[in-house]
């Protein structure tokens, strides 16, 4: 029997032997997302995409758990992993600065967590409360609603849609072939092009 390593191997040498196992196996486990929370790229763009803010960054994001993307506007916006719409909001215009969120989709996943998608374009949702959706599936288009400076995709995940911007947490993000992506102010994030 080998045991898939998402812990110290140091821990596994320690404990393997009295619990029977002969080895690790050296292939990484798919860790769940609720363990890892591991999201994708919510957009399907093979151009580099710049981080306008990262986590908890002193402009809009103190205390938060969340990025920006400077997407144009009409850019494709996608499922960041498998779930169902939880809620969506698509009817506001531009310059509209309430509520601060714009128009959004919101997604529960199987482990009780929500990623959320703001600033959406206006009547751009794709979506409807319910539907099941898919990672890389779109969703939307990017824009510019709500309390927002310029076009851009805010990207979030929460575990409760009441309390939204109190409870937001710490998630990774890779690309659609797994490579990490750094979320931090200024780094460039990139689809690989097919």
């Amino acid at each position: 029997m080998q045991l898939n390593c998402s812990f110290s191997y140091l821990c596994i040498l320690l404990i393997a032997p009295f619990i029977g196992l002969s080895a690790c196996s050296t292939k990484k486990p798919q860790p769940s997302a609720h363990q890892s929370r591991i999201f994708y790229l919510p957009f399907d763009t093979c151009k580099e995409i710049l981080v306008t803010q990262g986590f908890k960054t002193q402009f809009s994001h103190r205390g938060q758990h969340a990025v920006d993307w400077g997407l144009d506007t009409g850019s494709t916006v996608t499922a960041a992993l498998d779930g169902t719409v939880a809620k969506i909001k698509s009817d506001m215009a531009q310059g509209s600065k309430r509520p601060y969120t714009g128009n959004y989709v919101i997604i529960r996943h199987g482990t009780g967590l929500y990623s959320r998608y703001l600033h959406l374009k206006k009547d751009s949702v794709l979506v409807k409360p319910g539907q099941i959706v898919k990672t890389g599936e779109p969703l939307a288009l990017s824009g510019n609603t709500g309390n927002s400076w310029s076009p851009h995709l805010h990207f979030d995940v929460v575990s409760s849609i009441f309390q939204p911007h109190s409870n937001t947490i710490p998630f990774e993000i890779v690309n659609k072939i797994g490579q990490p992506q750094k979320l931090t102010r200024y780094a460039i994030n990139k689809q690989p092009c097919q």
